[in-house]
């Protein structure tokens, strides 16, 4: 039987590094891969038919990385990298290897190394510590998290890990690592309906990472992403309304709607909805409702998120915070009341999207995000 253990490339030994080290002042990219020469010059085969693993995947240039996957990182001043920090990712790192190089594709072990994988994933979402000199050294960015959603040896991964190894490595490489969940928001106040103040918290205007929701499609959201306010949700562009539940632009239709609890007649059966326009005046539709008319006939789909909201009888009701689900399509359409032009839709979710996030493990919120807004709310003085 061959051990995992023994495939590890040799580490020379060395004197114990202090808590921060210097890692020069030449480019990032010139870093010392020297841990990964021996694994890199290896052959993917199986090491014999009685085997349990298989030899860790390359991790050098014949991993087939693309290069559009590559991030560019330049730093010509001297960085300090803290030793536990980069130990931490690169714990990381061999543990994507070590699932990688696990044969059985049901047995015990691999499973509690994917449960752990997951669990690490989410985690890493709030680590507070990360920078791109950090990354790049660890090789997370280039190698081990393309690894998982690339596919190139063919391992199984589960589809939540795909999807969620798609988005920490999308969010790094474009340079994001603010891990508050209230990065660019601004607190506040206004009359609400019944002329009481009204506290929310909204995108802040020069909030440089902001992103437009004026766009078709799915864009840079993955299934599933999910946010503990629906501002969170408007700073990242996947909904461009604070509290209205359709968002779109005149002549270009509807670009996504939220499902709540907002007195409609809205029914969600999951993969089909029926979705309620807003009322109108004097019997001709609203804006917002004729939004979605333009997707009906442009055929144009929407993004649809849920809020916890909903009625806790509905089992798609993520149970706290906005959640992502994905892409519907406007399919049809009935008038429920002329008289204050009230269109009910029916919307269809497109095919071949990875599974609405609402139970099992790959559920959102995590349990990590969830600890996460009860400090934010904690902290905010919030019940």
């Amino acid at each position: 039987m061959v051990s995992y253990a023994s495939l590890q490339p040799a580490r020379k030994r060395q004197r114990p590094l202090p808590d921060s080290f210097d890692v020069g002042t030449s480019e990032v990219e010139s870093t010392d891969n020297s841990d990964y020469q021996e694994i890199s010059t290896a052959k993917r085969q199986r090491v014999g038919a009685s085997a349990a693993i298989r030899e860790i995947p390359e991790v050098a240039q014949s991993h087939a990385v693309g290069s559009n996957l590559s991030p560019t990182f330049s730093n010509r001043r001297p960085v300090l990298l803290n030793r536990q920090d980069l130990q931490t990712l690169r714990w990381f790192r061999d543990l994507i290897y070590g699932v990688a190089s696990l044969k059985d594709p049901v047995g015990k072990n691999k499973q509690e190394k994917m449960k752990e994988l997951r669990k690490r994933l989410h985690a890493m979402e709030f680590y507070t510590f990360l920078s791109k000199p950090l990354l790049q050294k660890s090789r997370l960015l280039d190698q081990a998290l393309p690894s998982i959603f690339q596919d190139d040896d063919g391992i199984d991964w589960p589809w939540d890990i795909n999807v969620d190894a798609q988005a920490l490595w999308h969010k790094w490489n474009q340079g994001h690592f603010d891990s508050s969940m209230i990065r660019g928001l601004d607190l506040k106040r206004h009359a609400g309906p019944t002329g009481k103040q009204i506290a929310a918290y909204v995108p802040d205007t020069q909030y440089e990472r902001r992103v437009s929701s004026h766009y078709s499609g799915q864009g840079d959201l993955v299934n599933g992403q999910w946010w503990p306010l629906q501002g969170c949700a408007v700073r990242d562009g996947a909904h461009g309304e604070i509290e209205c539940g359709i968002s779109g632009l005149a002549g270009a239709g509807a670009y996504s709607v939220v499902m709540s609890r907002g007195g409609y007649d809205d029914v969600d059966m999951g993969e089909e909805v029926l979705y309620c326009g807003t009322i109108a005046k004097e019997g001709e539709p609203s804006q917002h409702t004729r939004y979605l008319l333009h997707n009906l006939e442009t055929k144009a789909p929407v993004r649809l998120l849920r809020s916890s909201s909903l009625e806790k009888s509905n089992p798609y009701r993520p149970t706290e915070g906005t959640r992502y689900d994905g892409l519907y399509d406007v399919i049809d359409v009935k008038v429920l009341d002329v008289k204050t032009a009230m269109h009910r839709f029916g919307l269809r979710r497109r095919p071949k999207q990875s599974p609405i996030r609402y139970k099992g493990p790959e559920k959102r919120p995590t349990p990590e995000q969830s600890a996460e807004r009860s400090k934010l709310r904690a902290q905010l003085g919030l019940k």
